[in-house]
């Protein structure tokens, strides 16, 4: 037993260890144009949420399981929560703005999906924001034909 066990922790390569092997084969260059790529995207984020590696979908059943008769959060709900600080730091400007405006249009009697597309666009093909990584339009609608 003690042979299949040396084996397989052979065979286990850590993430950081197949990050140094990427990192030490890739030139220069590649890695630079890498970092400016991500350095200009990051800059292209206006609400960015605050939920650190916590992801969106464990912040959806803690949301979820809170409420009496367990109903999906809205993706509003999600987005001020997810931007929100639980410690009374003060957010961003812009984000207390998209917050404040989604929360007026919800009190006007808009319709919680209506509301989100109208003060954040509509999503990119193949993606929903606030439902995390891999969850798609057509992914949530046959879950929903499941339940």
């Amino acid at each position: 037993m003690e042979k299949n066990t040396r084996e397989t922790s052979s065979l286990t390569i850590s993430r950081s260890t197949k990050r140094k092997r990427i990192l030490k084969n890739r030139p220069l260059e590649i890695l630079e144009a890498f970092s400016e790529k991500n350095i200009e995207n990051r800059s292209k984020q206006t609400c960015p949420h605050r939920t650190g590696s916590t992801g969106f979908g464990i912040v959806r059943k803690e949301l979820r399981d809170s409420k009496e008769n367990n109903e999906e959060p809205s993706r509003v709900e999600i987005f001020t929560v997810t931007r929100t600080s639980k410690k009374g730091k003060e957010i961003d400007p812009e984000s207390q703005s998209t917050i404040d405006e989604l929360k007026s249009r919800i009190e006007a009697g808009q319709n919680h999906e209506e509301a989100f597309v109208q003060v954040l666009g509509k999503d990119q093909p193949g993606r929903l924001r606030c439902y995390g990584a891999s969850v798609t339009e057509s992914s949530l609608k046959r879950h929903e034909e499941i339940r």
